[in-house]
């Protein structure tokens, strides 16, 4: 019998997410904690577990073993915890979720707003952040994701296609020329996410890819708007961001009949956060009232 289950449990979570630091953010406890836990686990099986560097850390064989035993036994018991939760007659618990920024205070907001009312015993810990992180490492239950998936472990919920459009400033193009065609872009000053970004534009005859050269990228698409609005350049941008500037003809469309390719949004997560429905009832949510 092991003297202390608590061992196993973090040993599982540090074989999930590679390290102390991220096994420490996931069980909620200072990392000393995640350490101590390890070496109580080695000193009670009497081997080494974890192989420890400077930089990194490796399971040993008998490690990989015990972990991968450790986490059966932590997902029967979230198993047993999620079913005891929906036999509730009021859902309760907590859901820690990532979302980018841009979507969370132009889409999500309102829907977070209508979910907590609805369910008020469910607690929502909501991360913004335009970085893909890890959700694992992260603690994270689940994750609004902008773009194409590049995790094949993760599962997927569409929530649609957001559409985008070319925009600039009416100063920006009194002053640079309007673009008559797609070639034209190469000379103005773009400005995108990320350095010389592909852009793909759809239109009658069919799709055309690109790489206009981006003098300034930003990794946020609300300061690329308020750059776009000052003058600085043609940025490719969701109509949910620029509606209402497009419509007070602050911003102007460029190249109408070939926009942007419209943008996936999805919600995802790991296998097993699909056993807690509080998951499932928070996906079903957003999708019902979030469509493209």
């Amino acid at each position: 019998m092991y003297r202390n289950t608590n061992h196993l449990v973090t040993l599982a979570a540090v074989a999930k997410a590679g390290s102390f630091a991220g096994a420490a953010r996931r069980l909620g406890m200072p990392t000393s904690t995640v350490t101590n836990h390890i070496a109580a686990l080695e000193a009670d099986v009497g081997l080494d577990l974890i192989q420890r560097t400077t930089r990194s850390i490796r399971l040993t064989d008998q490690g990989h073993l015990l972990a991968q035993e450790a986490q059966e036994m932590v997902d029967v018991l979230q198993a047993s915890r999620a079913r005891i939760v929906a036999q509730k007659d009021r859902p309760a618990g907590k859901l820690r979720i990532s979302v980018p920024f841009t979507f969370a205070s132009d889409l999500l907001a309102p829907v977070l707003v209508a979910f907590s009312a609805t369910y008020p015993d469910v607690r929502l810990e909501v991360v913004a952040d335009n970085a893909f992180v890890d959700l694992i490492a992260g603690g994270f239950d689940l994750a609004i994701r902008i773009g194409e998936m590049e995790d094949s472990s993760l599962t997927q919920r569409k929530l649609g296609g957001a559409r985008q459009a070319l925009v600039a400033a009416k100063s920006y193009l009194d002053r640079a020329g309007r673009p008559a065609s797609v070639d034209d872009l190469a000379k103005h000053k773009i400005i995108a996410l990320r350095p010389d970004m592909p852009l793909v534009l759809t239109g009658k005859g069919g799709s055309v890819a690109v790489v206009p050269k981006t003098q300034v990228s930003v990794n946020d698409p609300r300061t690329i708007a308020a750059m776009a609005l000052h003058g600085g350049g043609i940025a490719a941008l969701p109509l949910f961001l620029v509606d209402h500037v497009l419509k007070d003809a602050r911003l102007e469309v460029v190249l109408p009949e070939q926009p942007p390719r419209p943008i996936n949004i999805s919600l995802v997560y790991y296998g097993h956060a699909a056993q807690n429905p509080l998951t499932r009832l928070f996906v079903d949510f957003v999708a019902d009232n979030i469509s493209f």
